[in-house]
């Protein structure tokens, strides 16, 4: 029998409230201000900023239209999580977690 891993976002600094948890579901989540499966209510953050996704016990990051910072560098591209990692979207700064 296999585990499916989980994964969320813990608000760390920003206009959300610190420590708000953000739990990622099992499919593509796009992330953003308004439409997004992931709502970020920030002003600094476009409707599709982000896209998060689970590929098998992994989760991985991939920029949409807004920049993405992950443990303090921008990125350009897909980038899979490691549990623990800061990411930056918009003003708000969160701690990526996962358990299995």
């Amino acid at each position: 029998t296999q585990t499916a891993s989980v994964g969320w976002l813990v608000c760390a600094a920003g206009p959300m409230r610190r420590g708000t948890t953000i739990r990622l579901p099992d499919q593509a989540n796009v992330i953003g201000a308004g439409t997004g499966q992931v709502r970020i209510d920030d002003s600094a953050v476009l409707p599709e900023h982000a896209r998060i996704e689970r590929t098998g016990d992994k989760f991985a990051i991939t920029p949409g239209r807004g920049q993405v910072l992950v443990e303090d560098q921008p990125i350009s591209e897909w980038r899979v999580l490691v549990d623990g990692e800061s990411i930056t979207l918009g003003r708000g700064h969160y701690i990526f977690k996962q358990a299995s």
